[in-house]
C-alpha cells in the first residue's frame, strides 16, 4: 500500500440494548468505515465503504459502561470478530475504493492529426435471398443477402416484424423450430438511404416415420423386354430404399429408388424396405414373372 495514502478506521454509530440485564446500553452492533488523507492531493478526507458487524464483546473481562468506551476498544472488538486476515482484506478493499476517488481522471484530448473520413455510399443489393426453402426441425440453416455500400446496417424482419439484435447480412438459424417458419426479408441502410430485399419463405418441417400408400403389384413381362414396378411413400426426412428379391438385398437397389426394373434373369418375389431415422416399413411382396418372347408372326 502506498506510503502517500494513510488509512484510518473509525466507528460511526453503535446499536445498543438499553438497560440490558440491568447494565446501561449494552453494545451489540457496530457501524464503521474507513477514511484517508492523500498527501499528493489537497482536501479530503476521502471515504471508503461503510461496514457493519455484530461485535458483542464476549469474554472480554468486566463490563465497560457505555460512556467509558473508547474507540480503540470498540475497533478491537471488530477485529476480534473479523480476524487479522479479514482486516488486511478490508484495508485493501478500502484502499482500492479510495484510490478510485483520488486518482487523476481519464481525459481524451483532440487528436493532433485529422482522422480519416471515408465516403458514405448508399446501399444496393447485389444478391437477393433465395426465394424459400424447407428445413427439418432441429437443423441449422441461413438466409444470405449481399450488398454494396458503406457503412452498411441490417435489420431483418420476420412476417414484417423487426428482429432486434442482429446486424449482419447472413441470418443464421441454429436448431430451428416450427415457430420460426415464416416470411423473412431485410432492410439494408445507412445515412444515405435504405433498400428492402426480396423475401424468403422458410418452412420448418417436423420429422415423421415412413409409410407406403401405394404398394408394388404383381407383374409380368417378356424376356428381352423387362418389367418394372414401383411404390409411393411418405416420410421426412426423405426415406432411403432397399429393394430385395426373395428376401435378399439387391445390389444397387438403394437410396431413393421409387421404382425398380426387372431384368430377364430376375423372375421372383420382390419387396422394398423403406427407412429413415424414425423407423422403417416393408412393402407388400410382388411376384414378377418373365414370359418367353413372342414368336415372330
Amino acid at each position: 500500500m502506498s506510503d502517500d495514502i494513510q488509512l484510518q478506521w473509525r466507528v460511526t454509530t453503535m446499536d445498543c440494548y438499553p438497560n440490558f440485564s440491568g447494565e446501561k446500553d449494552y453494545v451489540f452492533n457496530v457501524h464503521w468505515d474507513c477514511l484517508t488523507y492523500y498527501s499528493g492531493i489537497s482536501g479530503g478526507p476521502f471515504y471508503g465503504r461503510t461496514f457493519s458487524v455484530t461485535a458483542v464483546p464476549i469474554n472480554t473481562g468486566s463490563f465497560t459502561p457505555y460512556d467509558k468506551l473508547e474507540e480503540t476498544q470498540v475497533l478491537d472488538w471488530i477485529w476480534g470478530v473479523m480476524g487479522t486476515g479479514d482486516k488486511e482484506k478490508f484495508e485493501e478493499s478500502a484502499f482500492q475504493q479510495i484510490y478510485s476517488q483520488i486518482k487523476p481522471p481519464v481525459v481524451q484530448p483532440t487528436l493532433p492529426w485529422q482522422p480519416d473520413v471515408f465516403p458514405i455510399i448508399a446501399p444496393t443489393i447485389v444478391t437477393q435471398p433465395v426465394s424459400g426453402y424447407s428445413l427439418m426441425s432441429g437443423m441449422n440453416g441461413n438466409i444470405f443477402v449481399q450488398a454494396n455500400g458503406q457503412p452498411l446496417n441490417y435489420t431483418w424482419h420476420k412476417d414484417g416484424i423487426d428482429i432486434t439484435g442482429y446486424n449482419f447480412g447472413n441470418y443464421i438459424f441454429n436448431n430451428i423450430q416450427p415457430e420460426q417458419s415464416g416470411y423473412y426479408d431485410v432492410t439494408i441502410y445507412n445515412s444515405m438511404g435504405s433498400v428492402l430485399s426480396s423475401g424468403c419463405n422458410i418452412e420448418v418441417l417436423l420429422p415423421y416415420p415412413p409409410s407406403i400408400y401405394e404398394q408394388p403389384v404383381n407383374t409380368s413381362g417378356y424376356l428381352n423386354n423387362p418389367a418394372s414396378f414401383s411404390v409411393s411413400i411418405s416420410g421426412y426426412p426423405i426415406p432411403t430404399f432397399q429393394w430385395r428379391k426373395d428376401g435378399e438385398n439387391i445390389s444397387g437397389g438403394t437410396y431413393q429408388n421409387y421404382s425398380f426394373t426387372i431384368t430377364n434373369e430376375s423372375t421372383g418375389v420382390y419387396d422394398v424396405v423403406v427407412n429413415n431415422y424414425l423407423g422403417e416399413v416393408i412393402s407388400d411382396s410382388a411376384t414378377v414373372t418373365l414370359l418367353p418372347p413372342l414368336s415372330p408372326v
